[in-house]
């Protein structure tokens, strides 16, 4: 079974990209791109997600005693 893989993008630098490519005429490109756009997720909501699911699992549960809330303002990634 072929698990789902996923990465992260720049919203903003696909945009200007798309930008860029629209002044130039290129159709199939821009169109490739927000393709791309459309099948995004935020990020945001799937940590969301995550939380909300290890909020249910006993174990992990007692491991939660930040709210939500902090928890994503103080998220910090190095990618």
């Amino acid at each position: 079974m072929n698990k789902d893989e996923y990465i992260i993008i720049n919203k903003t630098a696909i945009q200007k990209r798309i930008e860029e490519l629209e002044k130039t005429n290129q159709i199939q490109r821009v169109d490739e791109l927000e393709n791309v756009l459309s099948q995004s997720t935020s990020f945001i909501s799937e940590i969301d997600k995550a939380y909300d699911a290890g909020k249910l699992d006993e174990e992990l549960s007692k491991m939660f005693d930040n709210p939500k809330g902090r928890y994503l303002s103080s998220l910090k990634l190095d990618i």
